[in-house]
C-alpha cells in the first residue's frame, strides 16, 4: 500500500443513495417547505383578524372562515405528508 494512501484513508468519505435516503431526503424537504407554507398561512389569518376589527364589511365572516380554512387545510397536509408519505 501507498504511504499516502496508508496516511489519508479517503474511503472515509461514502454517500449511499439508495432509495430510503432519497425518499427521506424528499420527505424532509416537503415537511419543511409545508411547515413554512404552515407559518405563512397562519400570519395570513392573523392579518385578517386585524384587518376585520379595523374594517368591518359583510364579507369579514367569510373572509375569516376562508383564511381558517386555508390555515387548517395547511396544518391537515403537514400532518398528512409526515405521517403517511
Amino acid at each position: 500500500m501507498n504511504l499516502f494512501k496508508a496516511m489519508v484513508n479517503l474511503d472515509l468519505v461514502t454517500i449511499n443513495l439508495d432509495a430510503n435516503t432519497i425518499h427521506l431526503l424528499v420527505k424532509i424537504v416537503f415537511a419543511l417547505f409545508l411547515l413554512l407554507y404552515s407559518i405563512f398561512s397562519l400570519l395570513a389569518l392573523r392579518q385578517v383578524g386585524v384587518m376585520n376589527k379595523t374594517l368591518e364589511t359583510v364579507m369579514s365572516v367569510l373572509i375569516e372562515r376562508l383564511a381558517l380554512t386555508h390555515f387548517l387545510a395547511s396544518v391537515g397536509l403537514l400532518l398528512a405528508v409526515i405521517a403517511f408519505f
